[in-house]
């Protein structure tokens, strides 16, 4: 298909973007602004509840040096990949993705990310994935605590992770 943004864009300070639906699935544009001569494509895909598997591409850890008479935040940045040429989805019950969280970590958020807060779940140590994942990279943002009395933060690798960064504020 095709589409057309009309002359009516106009508001400079203004960032626009396209969506269209497909199987369900919502698809976006990047954002683009009034000065802009082109709009990107956007590309749609069928859907699989079984393959391709989404995995860790990127994990990036930063442990914040303690407030005072607080505790130590952390926070996460994971990069899931989707390298097929199908949007994963769940089935049911079944996570697109999980992966392990430190068992020190308490009152687990999720920040500005690629995948809604709605489809992310924490329970048990471990954060489940319940979004369509299109081919391409997703961002996810968490957030935890770590009490300022743990002196060690395990952070489980229980599947391949293709970059793990861990950066501390402090000693």
């Amino acid at each position: 298909g095709r589409y057309r943004v009309s002359d009516a864009v106009g508001d400079t300070a203004a960032a626009y973007i396209v969506s269209v639906r497909f199987d369900g699935i919502a698809y976006f544009s990047t954002p683009f602004d009034a000065t802009a001569e082109s709009v990107s494509p956007i590309a749609v895909y069928d859907t699989s509840s079984a393959t391709p598997p989404v995995v860790l591409r990127e994990r990036h850890v930063l442990v914040r040096r303690p407030e005072v008479e607080a505790d130590r935040r952390v926070i996460e940045v994971l990069i899931l990949a989707n390298d097929g040429d199908r949007t994963r989805v769940a089935a049911g019950d079944t996570a697109v993705w999980h992966g392990a969280l430190p068992a020190e970590g308490s009152a687990f958020q999720v920040g500005t990310s690629d995948v809604s807060e709605d489809a992310i779940t924490f329970q048990d140590g471990t954060i489940s994935v319940f979004a369509p994942v299109p081919p391409g990279e997703r961002q996810i943002v968490i957030g935890y605590l770590v009490g300022t009395e743990r002196h060690q933060l395990h952070i489980p690798v229980e599947q391949p992770v293709g970059m793990l960064n861990v950066l501390a504020e402090d000693t």
